[in-house]
């Protein structure tokens, strides 16, 4: 993680923790935030994404729209690019496909609509 903050990266900085409940990936993603930012958890570049949101397989193409609209990602890593997102609470019952929205954020990009996503952080718990 500290050659990522140091260096340019070349695409946003993911991380998948899995297991089961109480075994601390939650706490782990708090431990990242802490390190970064000086309020840490408290950052207002720190976001907690619920997978519980977007459960339901018929509401798919509704979540995408929603998800493509300038979202959270896009004014976060617009202030500041160094943002982290934790996409928690059963993130293995998002219906497939919905992810793909998360791609062109993730992907080797040097900018996507115009904002360089290489520095953000995102954290899926499963």
């Amino acid at each position: 993680m500290k050659t990522n903050v140091k260096r340019k990266p070349s695409k946003a900085l993911t991380f998948s923790f899995h297991g089961g409940s109480g075994t601390g990936k939650t706490y782990v993603s708090s431990i990242i935030a802490e390190s970064i930012y000086k309020k840490g958890m408290r950052s207002k570049y720190v976001h907690f994404i619920s997978g519980t949101e977007f459960s339901h397989n018929q509401y798919v193409p509704v979540y995408k729209e929603e998800l493509k609209k300038p979202s959270v990602i896009e004014r976060s890593v617009a202030q500041c690019s160094r943002s982290l997102f934790s996409f928690v609470d059963e993130i293995d019952k998002i219906p497939p496909g919905l992810l793909d929205i998360l791609t062109p954020y993730i992907e080797n990009h040097e900018q996507y609509d115009g904002i360089d996503y290489r520095n953000a952080i995102f954290i899926f718990l499963r």
